[in-house]
């Protein structure tokens, strides 16, 4: 989206930490990860709301496309199951 890419323009300094996204279907959950996982430094985390959940199927189709989920450790927290994180 153009509004990313304008974004990044004028901030090229941008350090992104612990984005938290919840958007629920592919291409908006896509989005963000493509843009911003390059702008992360090793040690931060991204979480997510709903990952692992049956009614939205997609969200957890573009994280693994784009993490490449299969070389992470995704984590919950016990006293919320439906928040899971990665660190990178």
């Amino acid at each position: 989206m153009q509004y990313v890419d304008d974004f990044q323009h004028h901030n090229r300094h941008l350090d992104v930490a612990s984005p938290c996204l919840d958007f629920d279907v592919y291409e908006p959950e896509k989005l963000p990860l493509q843009k911003f996982l390059p702008l992360m430094a090793k040690g931060a985390v991204v979480a997510f709301n709903e990952l692992n959940c049956e009614n939205f199927p997609d969200k957890a189709v573009a994280v693994s496309e784009i993490t490449g989920i299969d070389k992470f450790r995704l984590k919950r927290f016990p006293f919320e199951p439906w928040i899971s994180y990665l660190a990178l």
